[in-house]
């Protein structure tokens, strides 16, 4: 089962896109005062079906309810990994809490977007990540100093935690990071 060809059969595009073969996926947050955070792929080889705007989507398609359901910003399936990213962006200093009710809620996007594309068991065997972005710009140096040839190396502090349910979290502030360091320990 292709679940690009059935996406673009079911889903309006205007909710997914597909990214092959590239070193660098950007999510935007449009709310409040926008930005972007940058996540670097390190495979020359890749493949990714995002879904994005699930805020968007749920209110032109849900209009029956008095109340929407949660949801996160981003869910990134990793095609070639098989491996699926939930993950939720913040500006301000939200708590792990927070940032687990709107994964889980992504988790159940999915898998309703996998069922109305007629391809719903393509991801029961896959990894499943929960990432929670603390957006935070990068502040210039005040040093004087020259900077390095090699500026490539940004090191985030990834934080590894479970929320109270036992659910793994990973979390960490920044406009970036390395999407193959977001695995668990």
């Amino acid at each position: 089962m292709d679940i690009v060809k059935n996406f673009n059969e079911y889903i309006d595009e205007r909710f997914f896109y597909i990214v092959e073969n590239t070193n660098e996926i950007v999510l935007h947050e449009n709310k409040g005062n926008p930005y972007q955070v940058r996540l670097r792929v390190g495979r020359a080889e890749n493949k990714f079906l995002i879904i994005q705007d699930l805020e968007i989507l749920k209110t032109q398609y849900s209009r029956f309810l008095k109340k929407y359901p949660n949801d996160c910003d981003y869910i990134i399936l990793d095609l070639l990994k098989q491996t699926v990213y939930y993950i939720e962006l913040k500006n301000t200093n939200r708590s792990n809490s927070e940032f687990m009710e709107q994964l889980r809620a992504g988790a159940y996007w999915l898998q309703h977007l996998l069922f109305c594309s007629r391809c719903e068991s393509v991801v029961q065997d896959w990894s499943f990540v929960n990432v929670g972005i603390r957006y935070e710009r990068k502040r210039p140096s005040k040093s004087k100093r020259p900077a390095k040839e090699n500026t490539t190396d940004h090191k985030v502090d990834l934080l590894f935690l479970k929320d109270v349910a036992g659910e793994p979290l990973i979390t960490f502030r920044g406009e970036e990071v390395q999407l193959d360091a977001l695995v668990y320990v």
